[in-house]
């Protein structure tokens, strides 16, 4: 065929397709946008046909071939596969190609998924535990799905949430983006979503942004992808890669020259990655350097090449994404007939042996109905044992077990609707998301499937034929209740005064103090511009308080907008209503003051030597740091000391003898610590290091505290949970009768 011929084609299908039906779901999607597009009525977005985009072809083999693309990127957008422009586009998923959960229901097969339920995304980090995002919630389960509590956090709204990743059961990040700030937003977890710690990715986004993607490995890594703003004739996005969780950004990564970051991007390990290129996906690029460089994959098999049109999907790999064995999935769409009948069955499949550096063509299933739309489920349960998502005319799956040799069709019952998404974390167990968004989980790799429910199991209230469990210690405890502005700040500490009543500090909108005469009737304090009053872009942290012969001081540090980076404070009042920052702090201000207590000497306090950050990770840290000084006003900074190294103080109380600190092995430094996290001082100058095994060299939770008795010192902490008590971390004490030089479990 001559290129005349070929014109004339695409120009007679173009005319045919130039006035195309918008798409249920993404017209739903539009209208819902308030200033998204082209204001309609009632302010929302007009959502009118594409009309008459005939491209102007050139005569030359490389002007057709490139008019091709161009009519197919017409064609996407008059069919409401809109590629960013001022759209903001529903949650992404990390990791693997949308999944079709966003999309109007097709009507058939499936049990009806209510809208709150709608999955559209989901993981498995082991048999147990996995995470679910729906489109009302972030959820988490660790029974293979049989219930589910909310991990949500609760100022981030489920609709803004674009990209979840977990690595382990402990250790995640999210990623969401509102109109009220234009960065995109990283939250991260070390303890299953129970808390998160939030920072920012350094692009800003205006306008709004697309799919977001993220890779991360347990030693921090962390890998982000952001779809900007673009028209349909372009890709472009923002890649960013840090080393500490999130909390700092490296300045070296990038696509470079590429028309690339519209698409997921997938890590091997630390340092190979894929992506495509492209409006159309239709380039594969790679790195082996973090994101430094790119370079473009070119496959073996001739028909990637040619008249073909590829469209690329991330490479999948088998031992859970980290094995060297991959499968490639790439969908060629030739000229003549590439969307007839709005379905194309002509799927390309290449293997790697080799981490990616060479691949090889396989046969794909002979599925002639694979869906045009939205990418190909593929897993790999093993080197050679792939399992593939079929069409809804055909089988809902076909599996191989020679790496394409051959494949047999499998009926997947349980699933009624074309699989979107596949995920596994071993050879038989894995989880599906169907094209209605429906969750279904299976145990013997995708033969049978059962439904999940992701949503959060309500909690059985108390009988109120229960008698209150009494006689089980010494104390009774009453909870005081806090209304009005006082509910809405965290109380950090509270101590009793010399004076008499009691004082505490608080965080909220900014460090305030509480006070109360009776322990049960809290009045949260006007703020003070002594104690508010910071740099441009920074916020006071307040972290301690204690009472001394100098009257009342506060300590902690100021810290920039995310708390990346931040230098040590402290503040000293007489009457705890006005306070005024100390005059002199000794040593290197990029650090933190955690506690500090008052005696007849003076004050003492502990912290982080390096600003810590806002991790549990604490990846700024270097190590622990002391400050002391006698007026609260001036400062000076003990001496650091290699009892310091690999951990940071967090806590100090009084003993009979000096002083005893706690705090926390350090995980993101050069030299991890193995003794305890306890020091013990008789002056506040000089600190010995305990001994004893309380924590794992992998566990770097701090100390929850150290309660002084007259026979024996308890810590109170987390520890490791044993094989028979179904791992995890569970709370923990130790014990010491040598005034916290050594150190042993109690039972």
């Amino acid at each position: 065929m001559t290129d005349e011929p070929i014109e004339r084609a695409l120009r007679d299908w173009l005319a045919d397709h130039t006035e195309p039906d918008v798409p249920a779901g993404l017209r739903r999607h539009l209208d819902g946008l308030v200033d998204g597009g082209v204001p309609g009525a009632g302010g929302r977005t007009a959502v009118q046909p594409v009309r008459r985009l005939v491209p102007t072809l050139a005569t030359t083999r490389r002007g057709w071939a490139q008019a091709i693309a161009a009519g197919v990127a017409v064609a996407l957008v008059g069919g409401g596969l809109v590629y960013g422009l001022t759209l903001r586009p529903g949650p992404a998923v990390s990791g693997s190609p949308t999944p079709g959960a966003s999309r109007a229901p097709h009507g058939s097969a499936s049990p009806t998924i209510a809208e709150s339920t709608s999955v559209v995304d989901a993981g498995l980090v082991d048999p147990a535990n996995g995470w679910a995002l729906t489109s009302s919630d972030l959820v988490w389960t660790a029974d293979g799905g049989a219930t589910w509590r909310s991990i949500r956090p609760s100022d981030v709204a489920a609709s803004s949430i674009r990209a979840v990743r977990f690595v382990d059961a402990r250790m995640g990040w999210l990623a969401w983006w509102s109109e009220a700030d234009p960065r995109v937003t990283i939250e991260r977890t070390s303890d299953g979503g129970q808390t998160w710690s939030r920072s920012h990715t350094p692009g800003d986004h205006p306008d709004g942004i697309g799919r977001v993607s993220i890779e991360a490995f347990d030693d921090g890594t962390l890998y982000v992808q952001v779809e900007s703003v673009h028209s349909s004739a372009s890709c472009v996005g923002e890649l960013d890669a840090s080393t500490d969780s999130g909390i700092s950004w490296l300045p070296d990564v990038g696509f470079g020259a590429f028309d690339a970051g519209c698409a997921p991007i997938g890590f091997r390990d630390h340092v190979h990655g894929w992506t495509t290129a492209g409006p159309l996906n239709q380039i594969l690029i790679a790195t082996s350097d973090g994101g430094r460089t790119w370079s473009q994959v070119y496959l073996r098999n001739p028909r990637s090449y040619g008249l073909n049109i590829p469209a690329f999907q991330l490479p999948v790999f088998a031992d859970s994404g980290r094995g060297l064995d991959g499968v490639l999935s790439v969908r060629l769409s030739p000229p003549p007939d590439f969307n007839s009948a709005g379905r194309s069955g002509n799927l390309e499949i290449d293997r790697t042996a080799d981490g990616g550096s060479t691949w090889q063509p396989v046969s794909g299933p002979p599925d002639p109905n694979l869906p045009f739309e939205g990418a190909i489920a593929i897993a790999t349960l093993s080197a050679a044992d792939w399992l593939v998502g079929g069409s809804s005319l055909g089988s809902r799956a076909w599996i191989t077990s020679d790496a394409g040799g051959s494949w047999t069709a499998i009926a997947a019952a349980g699933i009624d609707s074309p699989i979107a998404s596949l995920r596994f974390v071993d050879a038989t167990t894995g989880w599906a998301i169907d094209r209605d968004g429906a969750l279904h989980a299976t145990a013997d790799a995708g033969r049978t499937w059962r439904t999940l429910d992701p949503r959060p199991t309500a909690l059985a209230e108390p009988s109120p034929s229960v008698p209150p469990v009494t006689g089980s210690g010494p104390f009774t405890w009453t909870p005081v209740s806090s209304e009005g502005e006082l509910a809405t700040y965290d109380v950090v500490q509270a101590i009793h005064r010399r004076n008499g009543g009691s004082i505490g500090i608080a965080f909220g909108q900014e460090a305030r103090t509480v006070h109360s005469d009776d322990g049960m009737t809290w009045i949260l304090d006007p703020a003070d511009p002594g104690l508010v009053a910071a740099a441009t872009d920074h916020t006071n942290i307040v972290l301690g308080i204690a009472d001394g012969p100098a009257g009342l001081v506060v300590v902690g540090a100021a810290a920039n907008g995310d708390s990346s980076a931040g230098d040590v404070r402290a503040w000293r009042s007489t009457d705890g209503l006005k306070w005024q920052a100390a005059s002199q702090i000794g040593g290197d201000l990029n650090a933190e003051m955690r506690a500090v207590i008052g005696g007849k000497q003076g004050y003492v306090a502990v912290g982080s030597d390096g600003f810590p950050g806002a991790s549990a990770l604490e990846s700024g840290s270097r190590g622990a740091a002391v400050w002391t000084s006698a007026d609260g006003s001036s400062w000076a900074r003990v001496a650091d000391q290699p009892a310091f190294l690999g951990s940071t103080m967090t806590g100090i109380t009084a003993t009979s003898t000096g002083y005893v600190a706690w705090g926390g092995n350090l995980p993101m430094v050069e030299v991890r610590a193995t003794q305890p996290p306890i020091w013990t001082s008789s002056d506040g100058r000089t600190w010995l290091r305990a001994n004893g095994s309380i924590f794992a060299r992998d566990v770097f939770f701090p100390l929850g505290g150290i309660v002084i008795e007259p026979e024996r010192w308890i810590a109170l902490g987390t520890r490791r949970g044993s094989a028979a008590e179904g791992g995890g971390f569970l709370p923990g004490a130790w014990s010491s009768t040598d005034e916290g030089r050594s150190w042993t479990a109690t039972q």
